[in-house]
């Protein structure tokens, strides 16, 4: 068997069930699937990021009279959630969501980060230890499900 065939079986005995953790408050009815702590959040310079817990949350379009740098910064550590209706980044003094129909794509970048397109902007996240794949296997089980039930798609690249 290939590793590429192996690595598909894999994916496949992934679902997304629910688990019991404490977390920040959810909706009725939402759903956590999957957390990691120590994740970092890091943006280009010059995000326009509100505080976190701030509204309107995280900008999903840049701001056409602002640059877009090419150069990237650690906003800090916090816990990212997967729910059936966000990402969730959070940290003791707030934290920021990115709604699910605002995302756009999902990827990797250079076997540290998770990243999200949300909207125009991306976003990274860097879990501990190796668990990019994990991140990105549970987005795409993820984007299945809003595609069968809204139409949304979602997409996702493991490379």
């Amino acid at each position: 068997m290939t590793l590429g065939l192996w690595y598909e079986l894999l994916k496949a005995g992934v679902t997304l069930a629910p688990r019991q953790i404490a977390a920040t408050a959810l909706r009725l009815g939402e759903e956590i699937y999957a957390v990691d702590e120590r994740v970092r959040l890091v943006v280009r310079q010059g995000t326009p990021l509100p505080a976190p817990g701030e509204r309107p949350g995280p900008p999903a379009a840049w701001p056409r009279e602002l640059p877009m740098r090419p150069l990237w910064e650690a906003v800090g550590e916090g816990r990212l959630l997967m729910t059936s209706e966000r990402l969730r980044w959070e940290t003791p003094r707030g934290g920021y969501d990115f709604w699910w129909p605002q995302v756009r794509a999902a990827f990797s970048f250079h076997t540290l980060y998770y990243g999200i397109v949300y909207g125009e902007v991306s976003y990274r996240f860097q879990p501990p230890g190796q668990r990019l794949l994990k991140w990105l296997t549970y987005t795409a089980r993820m984007a299945e499900r809003l595609q069968g039930s809204t139409g949304q798609e979602i997409s996702v690249a493991y490379h």
